[in-house]
């Protein structure tokens, strides 16, 4: 097959603090909280595989790439799986057993970015001393560049799912209901220039819907509420309990965390809409009126900085 330039979406996933862990923990320790890291990351992407090419994981590291030939649902697809990435690996043991002992979750610091890359065979040793053609993989700056976007993922505010520009500037042209924070201009080694970086501050994760009435999907639930109540601050972690609980149409329950994290911070779209949807559900015309009108003007606010920042 012969070489050919190809626009590639890149996820790239990291452990935030790993490195820390990595000097304290012994040699065996480590080994099982990376193969407990893999198997949840792995875990994950067999329910949301969707217009994935290519997966690469190594260590605490993962990188998926993307390049259906439709870039906007490339990214949408990326975005999809980082929030489902992190549901799981919030409820991994690790994690589970960090609460316990009363300490931070380790959470996951994760890049998107989209450019063009170049699709060609690469080479390797099956054996020292014997080359042989490898299979067709991506190679490009803009897979490096997702790299460093996700190295900003610890000023993250809300999800610590960063994208680039050039994602941003895709997915706009696809209807959708997402929301992303500017985080602001930055510098990466090599550019002059700098580049806008986006934190994604809510989606539909789609979990509930994969997942149905299964068992993993209560397991899931209950772990994500010990974290919740331990750390109350985590708006993500509203968004995606929100979500949850308004696909089991349990409109009280969508009720109350809602007004939680409003009261927490104000200015999340989604949130003031689920908080009317599950008023109206309700018969409580008047309130839910209320946070209709903020919904839609933080979404305008929205729409009016996607298009400034570009």
């Amino acid at each position: 097959m012969a070489k050919k330039i190809v626009n590639l979406t890149t996820l790239f996933v990291d452990i935030v603090d790993s490195i820390e862990l990595a000097n304290y923990w012994d040699v065996t320790k480590y080994n099982d909280f990376v193969d407990e890291f893999q198997y949840s990351m792995l875990n994950t992407i067999r329910f949301w595989a969707d217009g994935i090419r290519e997966i690469k994981i190594a260590g605490d590291e993962l990188m998926v790439f993307y390049c259906s030939g439709d870039i906007s649902s490339d990214i949408a697809n990326a975005i999809c799986l980082a929030n489902n990435l992190k549901i799981g690996w919030y409820a991994s043991h690790t994690n589970l057993k960090r609460i316990k002992e009363g300490k931070k979750i380790l959470d996951l610091g994760i890049g998107i970015n989209t450019g063009k890359v170049v699709l060609d065979k690469r080479y390797y040793f099956k054996e020292i001393g014997r080359l042989v053609p490898k299979k067709t993989t991506y190679e490009g700056f803009a897979i490096s560049l997702a790299k460093r976007i996700e190295s900003f993922s610890r000023q993250g505010k809300y999800s610590k799912i960063m994208l680039g520009q050039s994602s941003i500037a895709e997915f706009k042209k696809l209807y959708h209901n997402y929301e992303f924070e500017y985080v602001g201009l930055q510098k990466f080694k090599g550019l002059a220039q700098e580049i806008p970086i986006f934190e994604l501050k809510s989606c539909y994760s789609e979990v509930s819907e994969i997942l149905g009435s299964h068992k993993e999907l209560d397991y899931i639930i209950k772990h994500l509420e010990k974290i919740i109540n331990f750390d109350p601050s985590n708006i993500w972690l509203y968004t995606t309990l929100i979500d949850i609980y308004t696909q089991k149409q349990k409109y009280k329950k969508v009720e109350a965390l809602c007004k939680e994290a409003i009261s927490i911070d104000n200015t999340v779209a989604n949130i003031h809409s689920e908080l009317a949807s599950s008023l109206l559900k309700q018969k409580k015309y008047e309130e839910s009126l209320s946070y209709i009108n903020k919904a839609i003007n933080l979404r305008t606010n929205l729409w009016y900085l996607y298009g400034t920042k570009e």
